[in-house]
């Protein structure tokens, strides 16, 4: 019986252990601390020197401008709409330049035909040549269009990831930092990336190392 008793009180301090690590965690996460090896070191553009508080005060006035920017952003908005437009004309001018080919070519095959009758050989080559440039031309339309897409896209994924961090906290003299969502919880991976790349574009630049980087390596 009494083992019975030591059993149950030693799988209740073992409960009461596990509670207790996991409410740790929560209350880490909740106050902005990275979870284990996800921490970020904020670093001068030596990359050596740890960030002062004012290196952090100037991120921080930087995401709160960012925010700043976005809630009345309705003019940011109708541009967004007409460069929409401007990117759907690119790719239909494009379309037309494909098109321009494929006439050019038709044209080609035409004075092919004529050449048969009038050996004007040289006048052939020049056709299919401007043909083959019209559609290389097109070709690169297509690619630039799609190019500008991809760093449009690129960009916009970075804005909305600081968009969701609140703030920043200096937590150490070594340059530690604890980053906190808009939600209260520790940043995401993908925010502390974004971070990063905002950092690195600055003027000095500023390096945030983060842990886990560290790790994949």
């Amino acid at each position: 019986m009494r083992a019975k008793v030591v059993s149950a009180v030693v799988v209740v301090c073992a409960v009461g252990a596990v509670l207790l690590v996991v409410n740790s965690y929560r209350k880490a996460r909740a106050a902005g601390d990275m979870p284990s090896g996800h921490g970020i070191t904020c670093l001068k553009a030596d990359g050596q020197t740890p960030c002062a508080s004012t290196d952090v005060s100037d991120l921080n006035d930087d995401l709160s401008g960012i925010k700043k920017l976005f809630s009345g952003a309705k003019s940011v908005v109708t541009d967004s709409k007409s460069a929409t437009s401007d990117a759907q004309q690119a790719g239909s001018d494009g379309q037309q330049l494909e098109s321009d080919g494929q006439q050019l070519g038709s044209d080609a095959k035409q004075l092919a035909s004529d050449a048969k009758n009038k050996d004007l050989k040289s006048g052939v080559n020049d056709a299919k040549q401007a043909a083959s440039d019209a559609q290389t031309a097109a070709n690169d339309a297509k690619t630039a269009d799609g190019d500008a897409k991809q760093v449009l896209g690129d960009a916009q994924g970075v804005i909305q990831d600081l968009k969701g961090i609140g703030s920043l906290s200096l937590v150490s003299t070594n340059g530690t930092l604890s980053c906190m969502q808009e939600n209260g919880a520790a940043c995401t991976d993908d925010q502390t990336r974004a971070l990063q790349a905002h950092a690195a574009q600055k003027s000095p630049p500023l390096t945030i190392r983060r842990q886990v980087d560290g790790i994949s390596n």
